[in-house]
């Protein structure tokens, strides 16, 4: 099957037309007319993930995180981006990434769905984050102990204030911080990723609501997901969150 067959099938269940206008969803790296029998999908294309693509002699890799995410000014050996580049042109594979688009039609709603939430819907105006309910309120405690257990996290950080109950989850997996007021205006908690000591601040004055901070390694559920949507061979690739806890 060529390259350009498997991207079109998955372009039908998430256009890119759905990502942000800052995101770089979409072709990264290769040719779309070669031929293709074994896809690895992932996280993160890095070193790692590129050299199981060549081991196990995959010609796509489709992953959620844009490999390309900034302008290349130079293709340099000695630099990480520069050498990734070298490593999947030498070995013919072609990379492909779906971030926002994904985001947008499937990511959120369905880490909440994994929390137990129903009635889902978008909170801001991209569509991006979702707000669900609860089947039945649990305490805010309750819930911590659940999301440790659900994406088996050591710890979790919270800013803002609790409430003794939660009925209605908001979520932005990865930095979210753009829908902090839109999401707590409508929900007992935001989850999101990704934030800074100044976001921390805004959250306190805010003086209203409590956001809980998840890692980006939450989405590794895209990889099971997208599987499904792989019409040929393919493979989950072996990562592991860039960072760790001592």
């Amino acid at each position: 099957m060529k390259i350009k067959d498997i991207l079109r099938h998955l372009e039908t269940s998430f256009p890119l037309e759905k990502q942000e206008s800052w995101d770089h969803s979409g072709l990264q790296v290769g040719n779309i007319e070669n031929e293709c029998d074994r896809v690895l999908i992932c996280l993160n294309v890095d070193q790692h993930t590129i050299q199981q693509a060549i081991d196990h002699h995959c010609q796509l890799i489709v992953s959620h995180h844009p490999f390309l995410f900034h302008p290349v000014k130079e293709i340099d050996q000695n630099t990480t981006v520069g050498h990734n580049i070298i490593q999947l042109i030498k070995h013919d594979i072609t990379v492909y990434s779906m971030h926002t688009n994904y985001d947008a039609l499937k990511m959120n709603t369905m880490l909440l769905e994994k929390m137990g939430c129903i009635n889902i819907q978008p909170v801001d105006f991209t569509g991006i984050s979702r707000v669900g309910q609860l089947k039945e309120s649990m305490a805010f405690d309750q819930l911590i102990q659940k999301l440790k257990q659900q994406f088996n996290l050591p710890y979790i950080r919270i800013c803002g204030n609790k409430p003794d109950l939660v009925h209605t989850i908001s979520l932005c997996a990865g930095s979210g911080h753009d829908y902090i007021n839109e999401a707590l205006d409508v929900s007992d908690v935001f989850i999101t990723g990704d934030l800074t000591y100044t976001h921390a601040m805004d959250i306190i004055l805010r003086k209203q609501g409590c956001v809980i901070e998840l890692p980006h390694f939450i989405e590794e559920a895209f990889k099971k997901d997208i599987q499904s949507y792989i019409l040929i061979d393919s493979i989950i690739s072996d990562e592991s969150d860039y960072f760790q806890v001592l």
